[in-house]
């Protein structure tokens, strides 16, 4: 057994759920708990990162594969950028590939959750403080 077992998409998850200062630790559980359970709010942590604090988000009403990209329920749906949108676009059309190549859509999203896990821990951190604080602002939080 390794003493030191590399840390799982859960492990980094619940690290920060129990180290950060947004909100309760009820509250930072349940948030964490939902992202494990969304692919596409999973994937926030991502878009988050490739956004950054500069970039305008995405005029609505726009049409093509971009606006196509996001869920319209998504917490997260109003915040994003033409890069994210594109970032976006394109992992529906892995997933899409994947399906018609005989693969399951878990597959996908597993491979997100190794490029999530191989970030920085306080790039994670942070995407995780702001995006909490998008969820439990909108109502997700239980309140």
């Amino acid at each position: 057994m390794d003493p030191d077992p590399p840390p799982t998409l859960s492990s980094i998850l619940e690290n920060w759920s129990t180290s950060s200062s947004s909100g309760t630790s009820h509250k930072r559980s349940a948030f964490t708990k939902s992202l494990l359970s969304e692919p596409y709010d999973l994937l926030e942590i991502l878009l988050r990162l490739t956004r950054g604090d500069r970039n305008p988000t995405a005029p609505g009403g726009q049409g093509g594969p971009l606006a196509t990209s996001i869920r319209s329920d998504s917490p997260y749906a109003s915040h994003q950028t033409h890069v994210s949108l594109a970032i976006l676009a394109m992992y529906r059309l892995t997933t899409d590939y994947a399906e018609k190549a005989g693969e399951k859509s878990e597959v996908v999203n597993e491979k997100i959750g190794d490029i999530i896990k191989s970030l920085p821990g306080g790039m994670i951190s942070r995407s995780l403080d702001g995006m909490f604080k998008e969820w439990d602002g909108r109502g997700k939080g239980g309140k």
